[in-house]
């Protein structure tokens, strides 16, 4: 089960008659939250509506990592944000599970010339995609590509 309010548009979990889900909207009516995905060309008059309770988040991977355009150093996979700031994952063989970190970095401008960097690492709790989504427009304003990840499980 997923908790509705880390969802929004966009966010991809699976559900037990689909593998991956898109959401497209998210309604309410009665108190009662809807998951909403259409099917064929948006805007179609055909849609999957799924209750949140059956909702499961995708856990993060090698493979999705990759697919959303991370780049794989060995023991971890990067993702750049812009010039200066980063996301960074690494993978605990010894706990089987991946650790986020952000690395975020502005420059300094002193007012009587040069400056540096600063640097903060924030290491953070995401473990499933639509979690790295919100993340990731939460940084950028812009949504990370997972039409690959998409493409890939609505195959299975």
């Amino acid at each position: 089960m997923i908790d509705v309010r880390e969802l929004r548009v966009g966010s991809c979990i699976s559900g037990r008659q689909i593998n991956i889900f898109r959401v497209d909207e998210i309604g309410i009516e009665d108190g009662l939250y809807t998951l909403r995905m259409y099917i064929g060309q948006l805007g179609g008059h055909s849609w999957l509506d799924m209750i949140p309770w059956d909702a499961m988040p995708l856990p993060l991977s090698e493979n999705i990592l990759l697919k959303c355009g991370f780049k794989n150093h060995k023991q971890s996979f990067s993702l750049e944000i812009n010039e200066l700031s980063s996301l960074v994952y690494s993978f605990e063989t010894m706990f089987d599970s991946f650790h986020c970190y952000a690395y975020l970095s502005k420059i300094i401008n002193h007012p009587k010339g040069g400056g540096h960097m600063d640097t903060a690492k924030y290491e953070l709790n995401i473990i499933h995609l639509h979690q790295l989504q919100n993340l990731y427009f939460d940084l950028t304003g812009k949504e990370l590509d997972v039409s690959r990840v998409l493409k890939e499980y609505s195959n299975r």
